[in-house]
């Protein structure tokens, strides 16, 4: 795995459950240490032990040399870098599936920047509400993997499996898990600002139908399968992340309850903001509304208040079904 976040290490725990060893890449010479000596990752996911089957490396060639399968966990700001370093030791053959709920900030997809980068010919996108506290406490997770390739697929099912943990769905629409993913991810920031407004179950339920239906409008005009973003990939994550029980999983949930109360914000740009900042510009070219989203932005931008947005949405009709 490229990445030792909390994430990547929490899969590489459930994976090691199967008896085989998993290698988590860091660029953070204390979390290799600490994953290695101590078997934690305390920066990262604290207070879980990991089994001598889950070790890191700093050595990215190490990751390539070993393993045919590569998952890509890292925040969408390293992805491009990323992808240069390992274009530089992958081959043809390696099959590279990415964790990545955000789109960069050119407005390509993850997976579009692995082809750009890399020799790799399977690429694939994972996403679906697999929490990493979830995945640690060994609850029932499941994730979708998409890609273009049968064969592909079939592999990554078979390594990442793991009976009564974590269930792998197959989909061949890369396009659509991939934006399903992300928006997912912008989405989240608005239900934490209706939880930090204390909106009341019913308005909640409201706006995330609406949000459901503006996710998949996005990937129905960008050439995904509107039907994807009610699956794992996008309401399965939306509703999961945005729950008050998941907001140590999910940074843009914290960040809209922060933003409804006056609360400083966690600091650093989020998954979510910067792909509704991109989600935007894709609706500028395409003539789309996307009352959500934009209202989101511009909350995140400070140019309304939770409350003016609130209103606002209140007042907004669409023809979105």
């Amino acid at each position: 795995m490229v990445g030792a976040g909390a994430f990547a290490t929490a899969l590489a725990s459930v994976l090691s459950t199967r008896g085989t060893a998993a290698i988590l890449h860091s660029d953070d010479a204390d979390v290799v240490r600490d994953i290695n000596i101590n078997h934690r990752n305390e920066a990262r996911l604290p207070g879980v032990s990991l089994a001598t089957r889950v070790v890191a490396t700093s050595d990215l060639a190490e990751v390539a040399s070993l393993c045919r399968l590569i998952v890509l966990a890292v925040s969408s700001r390293h992805v491009v870098r990323m992808a240069r370093e390992l274009g530089a030791c992958v081959g043809q053959d390696h099959i590279v599936a990415h964790a990545i709920g955000a789109l960069a900030g050119d407005d390509r997809r993850v997976s579009q920047i692995l082809r750009d980068h890399t020799p790799v010919k399977k690429i694939a996108a994972l996403a679906g509400p697999a929490l990493a506290r979830d995945l640690s406490a060994r609850r029932a997770c499941a994730v979708v993997a998409a890609c273009e390739s049968d064969e592909a697929l079939g592999y990554i099912k078979d390594m990442l499996q793991v009976p009564a943990v974590l269930r792998v769905y197959k989909n061949r629409d890369l396009v659509g898990v991939e934006l399903s993913a992300a928006l997912a991810s912008a989405l989240t920031v608005a239900m934490g600002v209706a939880d930090g407004l204390g909106v009341g179950h019913g308005p909640r339920t409201v706006l995330l139908t609406r949000a459901a239906a503006e996710g998949a409008l996005l990937c129905r005009e960008n050439g995904g399968q509107p039907g994807t973003f009610y699956g794992l990939a996008g309401l399965g994550n939306l509703v999961a992340r945005s729950s008050p029980e998941s907001r140590g999983d999910s940074e843009d949930y914290q960040l809209g309850v922060a933003l409804a109360r006056g609360e400083p914000a966690p600091r650093g740009e989020t998954e979510g903001v910067r792909t509704l900042a991109t989600a935007c510009r894709i609706g500028d070219l395409l003539g789309l509304e996307l009352p959500i989203v934009r209202t989101v932005r511009d909350i995140v931008a400070g140019r309304l208040s939770a409350e003016q947005a609130a209103d606002k949405l209140a007042a907004t009709e669409t023809d979105l079904e």
